[in-house]
């Protein structure tokens, strides 16, 4: 879900009602309305679970977002944001889990990379709360 996340954050204008619309298929309406109502949901569960503000920022993508950097259904402006740091492209998994290579840090760092992925994943609900409402 946390790479969908981000290809929604990125395509959400191609699903607007306006769009929809244009397509003169009332079903899509009905099918795009179902998967706002079921991501709300999604999103109310995350934050009602874990105290995401709280969730640490990654310094290095994770592997799934490395074969994603650069594809363009994902990209975009705030997609960016999560995939660098400062301007400059985090360093890639791999590397930093060299960096990391004790027995005892890698499970804990998994862990860490599993609540990165919900951070995300909420950080792009809020950006597309806010964007409907503009």
């Amino acid at each position: 879900m946390h790479l969908h996340c981000f290809w929604l954050t990125a395509r959400v204008a191609d699903i607007s009602s306006q769009s929809l619309e244009a397509s003169n298929d009332p079903s899509m309406e009905f099918l795009v309305q179902d998967m706002w109502r079921t991501f709300t949901a999604i999103l109310n569960q995350l934050v009602e679970r874990f105290e995401v503000n709280k969730i640490e920022i990654l310094d290095y993508l994770l592997h799934a977002e490395e074969l994603c950097v650069g594809v363009v259904p994902v990209q975009s402006d705030h997609t960016a944001q999560s995939w660098y740091i400062d301007g400059r492209l985090k360093i890639r998994s791999s590397e930093a889990k060299k960096l990391l290579n004790e027995e005892k840090v890698l499970p804990i760092q998994h862990r860490l990379e599993m609540l990165a992925r919900i951070r995300d994943i909420v950080t792009q609900g809020v950006w597309l709360a806010v964007e409907e409402v503009r």
